[in-house]
């Protein structure tokens, strides 16, 4: 059900990203953007939002229930192959075992003591719903945990 509102505005994510990272002030001794010129992609701003701060959320509490000091990189990357734009968002947790990649997504399935299993999933709508795609990523990320890739057209 891909729709385009006239919410979905092209934007250049680096800045937004960046600016999402700073309006949290509790993030800012974990998690860094790279980015390498800017990347567009058409996004709806508010949902968007909620994407990074649902997968860096989660970043945060996976690395701290391995008892690990948290570390989270957001790159953000154009993929004019594929005429979409990619961010990434790595962390330094357990890692999403193989065989649940695909499960992590669906509704109620959580990993974590207290977690509803909603935050992937509420990811995954609001990506299809932009006419992208969400993904755990390959193992080993570069940080050793987790890697999630959101995929958003140009």
């Amino acid at each position: 059900s891909q729709y385009l509102s006239e919410q979905h505005v092209l934007f250049d994510l680096v800045p937004l990203v960046e600016e999402i990272v700073r309006l949290q002030p509790e993030w800012q001794s974990f998690v860094k953007v790279q980015a390498g010129g800017s990347v567009s992609a058409r996004c709806d701003k508010m949902l968007f939002r909620r994407v990074i701060a649902n997968l860096v959320e989660n970043a945060l509490q996976a690395a701290r229930a391995a008892g690990r000091e948290p570390q989270v990189v957001i790159r953000v990357e154009q993929r004019p192959d594929r005429e979409r734009a990619a961010v990434l968002v790595d962390d330094n947790g357990p890692g999403v075992p193989e065989a649940d990649r695909q499960r992590v997504f669906d509704p109620y399935v959580t990993f974590r003591p207290g977690g509803t299993g909603l935050g992937l999933a509420i990811v995954r709508k609001i990506v299809i719903d932009h006419g992208g795609d969400v993904s755990a990523g390959e193992a080993p990320a570069p940080l050793g945990g987790a890697r999630f890739v959101v995929e958003l057209p140009c």
